[in-house]
């Protein structure tokens, strides 16, 4: 059933430049997994990372496992016509841990991902983090998009996402689609001047804002189909301020003072 997301459900609009504050996840709810057994398959056929003409973008062919992962979460999406967000420029998104299905594909994604943060940059796992929206799964439809470009602004054609920076420190993508799905696409980096194109279970990784290696980047549009992802964006872990024991002292004899008028 290819529902590819209808528009019944309610939505939340959000930007491309993700923002997490007040809504941050440690990700570490891989105890409530059931099935170790499959976990531990899953969780041992990560992909080996390679870097793009030797800068700081990463891209990884798939395993097995990372087909297997990508072939369960597009089933699963393909699945549900619910919306949980929309981007601004009218992309559905789909928050994969609300989907009980994908629990095991959550918990061995974030992980790879956090593995590869690791290894390429040296960041403790305990100090990257994921807002409770991620992993979100976003789908490109071509025939949808001139639609809706046509209805707004009378265009000829879906322009894709124009360059940009995430607001994260890394982000990871993951294709869901087999490449006979859809022509076109791709994310360019202007830097490198080069466009990768991701096969299903193939995984891109490259910093956002919060990193020394921000990579400026854009979605190239579809010329026809449709294109599914499976992405994650991660953040540092920021130390709450200690507050001054001065500080303390002074709104402890404010409310004392308080108390006794």
């Amino acid at each position: 059933m290819e529902s590819y997301f209808s528009d019944n459900d309610e939505r939340l609009e959000v930007d491309h430049v993700v923002d997490d504050k007040n809504n941050e996840d440690d990700n570490d709810f891989s105890t409530t997994v059931k099935d170790n057994q499959k976990l531990s398959v899953l969780l041992e056929g990560r992909p080996t990372m390679n870097n793009v003409q030797g800068s700081q973008v990463f891209f990884c062919r798939s395993t097995p496992e990372s087909r297997e992962i990508a072939l369960d979460v597009k089933s699963a999406a393909l699945a549900t016509s619910r919306i949980h967000a929309t981007s601004t420029t009218g992309t559905p998104w789909l928050f994969a841990r609300r989907i009980s299905k994908l629990e095991i594909s959550n918990v061995v994604y974030l992980s790879w991902c956090k593995k590869w943060i690791n290894e390429i940059w040296g960041v403790s796992s305990t100090k990257i983090i994921a807002g409770k929206s991620e992993p979100h799964i976003i789908k490109y439809d071509h025939k949808k998009k001139m639609k809706l470009a046509a209805k707004a602004a009378k265009k000829k054609e879906f322009d894709g996402i124009g360059t940009h920076q995430d607001g994260s420190f890394v982000t990871c993508i993951c294709c869901l689609s087999e490449e006979e799905e859809y022509t076109g696409g791709g994310t360019y980096f202007p830097h490198l001047g080069v466009t990768v194109q991701l096969k299903m279970g193939e995984v891109l990784l490259f910093q956002g804002q919060e990193g020394p290696y921000s990579a400026p980047h854009r979605a190239q549009p579809i010329a026809s189909g449709k294109r599914m992802l499976y992405i994650a964006f991660f953040k540092i872990r920021k130390r709450k301020k200690k507050k001054k024991k001065s500080q303390m002292k002074k709104k402890t004899k404010k409310k004392n003072q308080k108390k006794k008028k």
